[in-house]
C-alpha cells in the first residue's frame, strides 16, 4: 500500500514539474492587471492580445487586435519573463515592460533594421484613435498623443524623443477594417527611443460622480466624439470615415470643457488644426467640391454643393475656439479668411429668412397656427419646390442642429467675433 502510494507521489510530483514550466512560461507571457492585459506575439514586435479598461475594472474580455501574418514572416527571437519581452534579430532590437497602469516599448538602434513595432486594431470591434498633431508627411502623427479606444479606455502616448512621428493608417471597406499604428525604430542619430503608454481617463472632474458608476460610461467616452482622419489630417467621423464640415461645432463645444490631453497638447489644438486646414481651403462633407480619393474609399462620399449648415458649423466652431483657447492672436491672424465664412453665413441667413417670410405668408393666408418647426420643414420643401434654396442641399441637414445653430449664431457668437475684432 505505501509502495502504491508512493509511486502515486512519484506520478504527481512528475506531472507537476512537466507542467509547471509551461504554466510559468503562460503566466509571463500574458501581462495583466485591473487595468491592461496584454500579450505580445512570440516572434514578431506585434500584440496577440490587447485590452485596455482605464477605471481599472477588469473589463478585459474583449481583444481588439488584428494579426498581421505578413508581419510575422519576419522571425525574430522573443524572450518573455518577468513582463519583459526582447525581440533579437542579431541582438536586441525591441524591448517591452509592462506594469500595472503602463507599458513601454524601447527600440535599440541596429544598423539595417527597419522593422517597426505595429500596433493594428480591428475596426468593427473597437473604433480606435490616435489624436495628435498630423505632419506634413503623408498618415503620420506627432507624439506626445492620446490614443483613445472608446467604451474601453485611454492612453496617453509620449517619447523620449520630442515629436517623433508614428505611422497611422486605417480602412474601413474591406474584410478586416484596421486602424494601424507603427511606431519607428531607432536610428543612428536617436541609438534609443522609448515609447511610453500610460493608462489614463480624461474628462471634466466631477467630485459627485467620482466614485459613481452609473458614470462610467461618462469617464470612458468624454472624448470619444474626437476621431482623427490621418489621410484628410483633420477631425473625422472616425479614423477611417469622412471629415463633416457640419458637426466641428460639436467637437468644439466639447473641446471647450476636455482638460489638457497631454504635456503640450491640449483638445482645442485638435480644433485649431483642423480650422486651419478648412481655412486653407480644406474640403470637407458639406462642402462644395470635397471628394474622397477613390482608391482610398467610395465615391458615394463626394459632395456636389453646400449644405445648409456646414459654414454655420465652421464659423460657430472660429468663435467657440477663440473663446475657450483665449488665442485672440490666432483670430486676428484668420480674421479676414473667417470673415468671408461669415459672408457666406449670411448668405446662409438671407436665405433661412427668405424661408421664415415664405412660411409666414403662407400660413396667414391659411390662417392654420402649426409649430414652428413644422412650419420650417414645410416652408423648406415648399422653396426647394420653387427652386428658391438651389443650389444649397438639405438631405444632410439636421433639424435639431439647425436650431441650435441659427439661435446660438444670430443672437451670440456673431457679435462675440465681431467684438473680438473690435478690441483688437
Amino acid at each position: 500500500m505505501e509502495r502504491r502510494e508512493f509511486a502515486k507521489d512519484i506520478l504527481l510530483a512528475s506531472i507537476a514539474a512537466a507542467v509547471a514550466p509551461s504554466l510559468l512560461a503562460q503566466a509571463e507571457e500574458e501581462a495583466t492587471s485591473s487595468c491592461l492585459k496584454i500579450i505580445l506575439n512570440k516572434e514578431s514586435p506585434q500584440f496577440d492580445f490587447f485590452s485596455i479598461d482605464s477605471l481599472g475594472k477588469n473589463k478585459l474580455t474583449e481583444n481588439v487586435i488584428l494579426h498581421d501574418e505578413e508581419w510575422a514572416k519576419n522571425k525574430h527571437t522573443a524572450k518573455q519573463r518577468n513582463k519583459k519581452t526582447i525581440y533579437s534579430k542579431e541582438g536586441p532590437v525591441w524591448e517591452s515592460k509592462i506594469a500595472k497602469k503602463s507599458f513601454t516599448i524601447t527600440s535599440k538602434y541596429q544598423q539595417n533594421y527597419t522593422q517597426p513595432f505595429l500596433f493594428n486594431i480591428e475596426q468593427h470591434l473597437n473604433h480606435a484613435t490616435l489624436l495628435g498633431m498630423t505632419g506634413e508627411g503623408n498618415d503620420t502623427i506627432s507624439l506626445p498623443a492620446i490614443l483613445h479606444l472608446p467604451d474601453m479606455g485611454t492612453l496617453r502616448v509620449t517619447s523620449n524623443i520630442d515629436h517623433i512621428k508614428v505611422k497611422v493608417t486605417a480602412k474601413r471597406f474591406i474584410e478586416h477594417p484596421y486602424v494601424r499604428l507603427e511606431f519607428p525604430v531607432a536610428n543612428a542619430n536617436n541609438k534609443k527611443v522609448v515609447y511610453h503608454f500610460e493608462v489614463v481617463s480624461i474628462h471634466p472632474e466631477i467630485k459627485e460622480i467620482e466614485n459613481d458608476s452609473r458614470y462610467d460610461c461618462f469617464r470612458k467616452n468624454f472624448i470619444s466624439i474626437f476621431q482623427l482622419n490621418p489621410f484628410l489630417k483633420i477631425l473625422a467621423n472616425n479614423t477611417a470615415s469622412d471629415a463633416c464640415a457640419f458637426t466641428l461645432f460639436k467637437y468644439a463645444t466639447v473641446a471647450a470643457f476636455t482638460p489638457r490631453l497631454a504635456e503640450g497638447l491640449e483638445a482645442n489644438d485638435l480644433i485649431r488644426m483642423t480650422l486651419d486646414r478648412y481655412l486653407a481651403g480644406k474640403k470637407g462633407y458639406g462642402l462644395l467640391g470635397y471628394d474622397y480619393d477613390k482608391e482610398w474609399d467610395i465615391p458615394e462620399t463626394a459632395t456636389t454643393c453646400h449644405s445648409l449648415d456646414s459654414y454655420p458649423s465652421l464659423l460657430m466652431s472660429a468663435a467657440i475656439y477663440t473663446l475657450s483657447s483665449k488665442n485672440a492672436a490666432w483670430f486676428i491672424a484668420n480674421y479676414k479668411l473667417i470673415k468671408r465664412g461669415r459672408i457666406e453665413c449670411c448668405q446662409w441667413i438671407k436665405t433661412m429668412m427668405a424661408c421664415w417670410n415664405f412660411v409666414y405668408q403662407a400660413t396667414a393666408v391659411a390662417g392654420k397656427a402649426i409649430k414652428h418647426s413644422v412650419l420650417l420643414i414645410g416652408g423648406i420643401q415648399s422653396a426647394l419646390a420653387t427652386k428658391m434654396l438651389t443650389p444649397m442641399r438639405l438631405h444632410t441637414m439636421h433639424w435639431f442642429s439647425l436650431k441650435k445653430l441659427f439661435a446660438n449664431m444670430v443672437t451670440m457668437q456673431m457679435r462675440i467675433i465681431i467684438k473680438q475684432k473690435q478690441k483688437s
